[in-house]
C-alpha cells in the first residue's frame, strides 16, 4: 500500500502541476483529479492557483481517504525558474486516517532500487517548513508522542546523481546523503540536555529488498539516572558491521560501556542463505560486585524467509556457556536449545541446563530439562523428568552444605510457579549443627518474592502468590549439644514468610552443672519472617518436665512463653518463666548472631514471693524445708556456645526459717550480690555479703549470728570462699573468728569470750557439780580435722570463780577411798582465783584438756590449792549422748514440715 500511496501521491502533484499550468479553477481542478483518483480517494482545493513566470502557489489543499483527511497542507510553492523547488509552509497528517489504509498487498517484485529510481528524479528541493502529526493514538510510546507531536522541518535535495535529504526539530537532527549507490549519514537525538543518542551510519544500498552488501554502524548514548539506574549502561557506544563475502555476509556486533570499559559484548555473525549465525560471542558483563556475567553464545537463526509475510517459522539453535570463578575454582554451566522455533505470535523452545556456577560464596549445580512454549504474552515453562538444583555455600551465617530442588512436574508462567515444590537443605549456624530440614508442599502462582517480575491471575476467585507447605527435620542445638526434632506447617505469601504450626523436641540437655531430661517446644502464636527486612516476629512457649542441679536442687515443670520480634541478628524476646509455684519470672533478652557465634544476652526479675517455693532448689530436699520467709531477685545474663552461662545480680531472703533433721534456723536475712561463670558462683563480687540468723538451734542454742561471706563456690584453692566477721551468741558468751576460708590453707581462731561455765556444764548434763563463772578461749582449729580439730587452746577464766558439789556426789564420795574424800573436801565450796587449760581435739574426736588451777576454800581464806586436772574424752560419743533427746523433738518437729511440704 505504501508504493500506491506515493504513486497517488506522484499523481496528484502531476496534475496540480498540470493545472496550474492550464490556470484552471479550484472546484474544477480538484474534480478533475478525483476523477483520476482511485475510488476512496479524494481531494478538496478551496482556491485555484496563482500563477506568475517564476511560478505557482496554492494555498491550501487536502488529501482524504473514506472521508478521513490523511493530508493538509498550507502555503504550496512551486518554482520553476532558476531552481526547481517545492515548499510546504505546513503540511499536517492524520494518524488515525493514516491507520485506515488497507495493508500492502503481496508484491510480485522482488526488486526495488534506489540507483534506479534517482536519475528518474528531477534536480531541485522540496521543503516542509513544518510537518505535524495529529490523533496519535494513546497507546504510543510516551517519547515518540512527544517526538511527533513537535514542529518538523523536512528538506530534501537532488542535483546530479546526489540526493541528500535532512529533518530538524527541537530533539532531532538528521541528515543523510545517498551518492552512487552508497548512503551516508548522522542522527542526533536530544530530548534533554542530560540524555544524548548519536548515530553515524553508511551503507551500500542497491535493492531496498535485500540486506545492503556493506554496513557500517555506529551509536552512542548517554543516559540520566531517571532512564536508567545501572551505571554500566548510562554511558557507552556500539558498533554493527558487516560486508559481503561471495554468498554471505561476515560481519560483527560489539558493545561497551563508557563508565565500566570491562562490560562489553563481542559477538561475530555469519549471514547465509537467509540464515544468521552467531560463533562464540563473548559477553562480559559484571551485573553487581557479586554476578558477573561472563561467557560465549553460539546461535543459529533460521527464518522462513526473509520477508514480513513469510518470515514465520524460524528456527532456532542456541548455545550459551556461563563461565564463573570464587575461591573454590571454576565454574561452567552451559544453557542448550538445539531445536527451537518461534511463530509469529508463539514459541517452542526445548532448554537444558546443565554444569555448575562458582559466584561468591556459592557453587550452583544444574542438570535441568525443560521446555518454554506458548503465545508470547502467555509464556509457559515446565520443568521436565529428572530436573534438580543443587547449591552449596555460604549465605550471612548460614553454611549450606546441601540445598536441593526437585523441580520436575512444576510450571512457571507469568503468574508464577504451580506445582509440587520440595526443597531438602542441610547445613549448619552458629546456633545449629548437623541440620537436616525438608520442607514440601504444593505452589500456586508462587511469585518466589519477584513481586514485580509476576503479574496476579484475572480472576477473582484464583490463589495469589502462595506456597503453603509441611516442614520436618533434625539437628543438634550448639549450645547445649543436644538433639532437636522439628515439625510444622507454613506458608509464603507475597514478601511474608509464616509458620503457623510447630512442634520441637529436644533430647537431654546437660551443661553447666544443669541436667534438663528433655524440652518441647510449641508455638503461641505464628511465627512471621518479613525477609526483605530480615525481620522475624511470633510467639513460642517451651515446657521441660524438670531441671536437676548437680548440687542436689531441681525445678519441676518448667514453663517459658516467649516474644520474639526483630531483625533475625538482633532478636528482642520478652516473656515470663514458671517452675512449679515459683515464677512467673519476668525475662527480657535479645539474641545477637554474628558469623561465627550466637549470644543471648538478657535479664530476669522476679518479684518477692514466699521462700518455700524455692524448695526444690535446697540441696537434699528430704534433709532441708523452708518454713518461712520471702525471696525476690533479679540476674543479668548472657549465654553462648563457647564461654557457656554468664550470670550476674543478687537476691534477697527476708525473715527465712529452714528445718533441718537435728535443728533449725530461724531469723535469716541477707542481699546476695553474685556472679556467675564458669561454672563458679563468685559471691560479693563488690562487697561483702552480709548473712544474719536470728536463732540456729542445732543442739547448742545459738543467737544473733552474723557473717559476711565473700569468694567463689564451688570453692579451689586459687579461688576460695571467704567467711570473715563470722560472730553469734552461744553459752552465755560470744564466738568469734575473724577470718577463714575454703578450702582453709591456714590455721584459724576461734575466740570465745564470756562463755558461762554453769551453761557448759548444763549443755554436758553434769548437775553433780555448781561452777559458777566466766572463761575466755583462743582455739586454732582446722575444719578438715587434719592434723586437728582444736590444737593447742588455750582457755582462761574471766575472774574467779566458785565451786561446789551436789549434796549427792558429797554422799557417794564418802563412800569411796581415803584420797578421794580429802580431794573431795579440798575442792568443793572452793574459789578458783585462776584457770589456766590447754585443751586439743583429735582428728577422730578424742579430747584432751589439761588444766592447772589455783584455789581456795571459802572456810580457810588462807588455804590455797594448786590443782592439775587432765581430762580424756571422745567428744562425738559425747556429744550423741547429750544431744538425744533434743534430737528426737527436732525429727519430729521436721518430719511434720516435710509432710506439709510434700502437699
Amino acid at each position: 500500500m505504501i508504493r500506491r500511496t506515493l504513486l497517488i501521491l506522484a499523481t496528484l502533484f502531476a496534475i496540480l502541476l498540470a493545472s496550474g499550468v492550464a490556470l484552471m479553477s479550484g472546484g474544477r481542478l480538484a474534480h478533475t483529479i478525483n476523477w483520476v483518483l482511485p475510488t476512496d480517494w479524494k481531494v478538496e482545493i478551496p482556491q485555484g492557483f496563482h500563477t506568475d513566470w517564476r511560478g505557482t502557489s496554492l494555498a491550501h489543499f487536502s488529501l482524504s481517504y473514506q472521508q478521513c483527511p490523511i493530508l493538509m497542507t498550507e502555503g504550496f510553492k512551486l518554482q520553476w525558474a532558476e531552481q526547481q523547488r517545492i515548499q510546504f509552509e505546513k503540511a499536517i497528517i492524520d494518524y488515525h486516517c493514516l491507520s485506515m489504509l488497507p495493508k500492502e498487498e503481496n508484491s510480485t517484485s522482488s526488486e526495488f532500487s534506489l540507483s534506479e529510481l534517482l536519475p528518474l528524479l528531477p534536480n531541485g528541493t522540496a521543503n516542509i517548513q513544518q510537518l505535524i502529526w495529529k490523533n496519535l493514538p494513546a497507546d504510543l510510546p510516551h517519547r515518540a508522542n512527544a517526538l511527533l507531536l513537535q514542529p518538523t522541518s523536512v528538506k530534501v535535495a537532488k542535483i546530479e546523481q546526489q540526493l541528500t535529504a535532512s529533518i530538524h526539530n527541537q530533539a532531532v537532527r538528521l541528515s543523510a546523503q545517498f551518492a552512487k549507490g552508497e548512503l551516508t549519514g548522522d542522527l542526533h537525538y536530544s530530548p534533554s540536555d542530560e540524555e544524548q543518542h548519536q548515530l553515524n551510519f553508511s551503507t551500500q544500498i542497491q535493492d531496498l529488498t535485500q540486506l545492503p552488501a556493506v554496513l557500517s554502524i555506529q551509536y552512542r548514548w548517554q543516559l540520566p539516572d531517571d532512564v536508567i539506574t545501572d551505571k554500566a549502561l548510562q554511558q557507552g557506544s556500539s558498533q554493527l558491521e558487516w560486508q559481503k563475502e561471495s554468498s554471505h555476509l561476515l560481519g560483527s556486533f560489539k558493545l561497551q560501556s563508557t563508565n565500566f570499559p570491562e562490560n562489553k559484548l563481542a559477538f561475530p555473525f555469519r549471514i547465509e542463505n537467509g540464515s544468521l549465525a552467531i560463533e562464540q560471542g563473548r559477553f562480559d558483563w559484571v551485573m553487581s560486585e557479586d554476578f558477573p556475567l561472563r561467557g560465549f553464545l553460539t546461535t543459529q537463526i533460521s527464518p522462513n524467509e526473509l520477508n514480513i509475510e513469510n518470515l514465520f517459522p524460524i528456527k532456532t539453535a542456541i548455545r550459551i556457556s556461563l563461565l564463573s570463578e570464587n575461591a573454590k575454582g571454576k565454574g561452567n554451566v552451559v544453557i542448550s536449545s538445539p531445536e527451537g522455533e518461534l511463530q509469529k505470535t508463539s514459541l517452542k523452545l526445548p532448554l537444558q541446563i546443565t554444569g555448575n556456577v562458582k559466584q561468591g560464596n556459592f557453587i550452583l549445580y544444574s542438570a535441568v530439562p525443560m521446555e518454554l512454549n506458548g503465545e508470547y504474552q502467555d509464556l509457559t515453562l515446565r520443568f521436565l523428568p529428572s530436573a534438580l538444583l543443587r547449591l552449596t555455600g555460604t549465605e550471612r551465617f548460614l553454611t549450606i552444605h546441601d540445598l536441593r530442588f526437585p523441580l520436575a512436574g512444576l510450571q512457571l508462567n507469568k503468574y508464577g510457579l504451580t506445582g509440587r515444590l520440595h526443597a531438602i537443605f542441610r547445613g549448619e549456624s552458629p546456633d545449629f549443627k548437623n541440620i537436616e530440614l525438608h520442607l514440601d508442599g504444593f505452589a500456586r502462582n508462587f511469585k518466589m518474592g519477584a513481586l514485580q517480575v509476576f503479574q496476579d491471575p484475572d480472576e477473582p476467585d484464583a490463589i495469589i502468590d502462595r506456597w503453603q507447605w509441611k516442614l520436618w527435620g533434625t539437628s543438634q542445638l550448639n549450645a547445649f549439644k543436644t538433639p532437636l526434632n522439628i515439625a510444622g506447617r507454613g506458608n509464603w505469601h507475597r514478601n511474608l514468610v509464616e509458620l503457623s504450626e510447630f512442634n520441637s523436641t529436644l533430647g537431654k540437655i546437660q551443661q553447666n552443672g544443669v541436667l534438663i531430661p528433655h524440652l518441647t517446644l510449641n508455638l503461641t502464636e505464628p511465627i512471621k519472617f518479613a525477609y526483605e527486612q530480615f525481620h522475624l516476629n511470633g510467639g513460642v512457649k517451651l515446657i521441660a518436665p524438670k531441671a536437676q542441679f548437680s548440687y542436689g536442687g531441681e525445678l519441676e515443670k518448667l514453663s517459658a512463653t516467649l516474644n520474639v520480634e526483630g531483625e533475625v541478628e538482633n532478636l528482642r524476646l520478652k516473656g515470663e518463666v514458671s517452675a512449679g509455684k515459683l515464677g512467673p519470672i519476668r525475662l527480657f533478652a535479645r539474641r545477637q548472631l554474628t558469623e561465627k557465634s550466637s549470644e543471648l544476652i538478657g535479664r530476669l526479675y522476679w518479684s518477692e514471693q514466699p521462700a518455700n517455693v524455692f524448695q526444690p532448689l535446697l540441696p537434699f530436699r528430704s534433709n532441708w524445708v523452708i518454713t518461712n520467709g520471702t525471696i525476690r531477685g533479679e540476674t543479668a545474663f548472657s549465654a553462648t556456645a563457647d564461654k557457656g552461662l554468664i550470670a550476674g545480680g543478687h537476691f534477697a531472703i527476708r525473715n527465712g526459717a529452714v528445718s533441718l533433721p537435728d535443728g533449725e534456723l530461724k531469723g535469716i536475712e541477707f542481699s546476695l550480690p553474685y556472679q556467675y561463670q564458669h561454672k563458679q558462683v563468685n559471691i560479693g563480687a563488690k562487697r561483702a555479703l552480709d548473712v544474719s540468723i536470728a536463732e540456729i538451734n542445732i543442739g547448742i542454742p545459738l543467737t544473733n549470728a552474723k557473717m559476711k561471706v565473700q569468694g567463689h563456690y564451688p570453692y579451689t584453692k586459687k579461688r576460695p570462699l571467704f567467711l570473715r566477721e563470722l560472730s553469734f551468741n552461744l553459752l552465755g558468751g560470744n564466738l568469734h573468728i575473724e577470718r577463714f576460708a575454703l578450702p582453709q590453707t591456714k590455721i584459724a581462731y576461734v575466740k570465745l569470750t564470756g562463755i558461762d561455765f554453769a551453761e557448759v556444764l548444763s549443755l554436758a548434763q553434769y548437775h553433780q557439780l555448781d561452777l559458777q563463772g566466766r572463761a575466755n578461749a583462743v582455739l586454732p582449729f582446722w575444719l578438715s580435722g587434719k592434723p586437728c580439730y582444736i590444737c593447742d587452746g588455750n582457755v582462761t577464766q574471766v575472774a574467779p570463780s566458785h565451786l561446789k558439789f551436789s549434796p549427792e556426789l558429797l554422799d557417794a564420795m564418802k563412800q569411796s577411798g581415803y584420797t578421794e574424800q580429802i580431794l573431795t573436801y579440798l575442792v568443793n565450796d572452793s574459789h578458783i582465783d585462776e584457770l589456766q587449760a590447754k585443751i586439743n581435739l583429735s582428728t577422730e574426736g578424742n579430747m584432751h584438756l589439761k588444766t592447772a588451777l589455783k584455789m581456795h576454800l571459802s572456810e580457810h581464806q588462807k588455804a590455797k590449792i594448786n590443782l592439775n586436772y587432765q581430762h580424756q574424752e571422745n567428744l562425738f560419743d559425747l556429744w550423741k549422748l547429750i544431744n538425744y533427746g533434743s534430737q528426737v523433738e527436732q525429727n519430729i518437729e521436721h518430719s511434720i514440715y516435710q509432710q506439709l511440704d510434700k502437699r
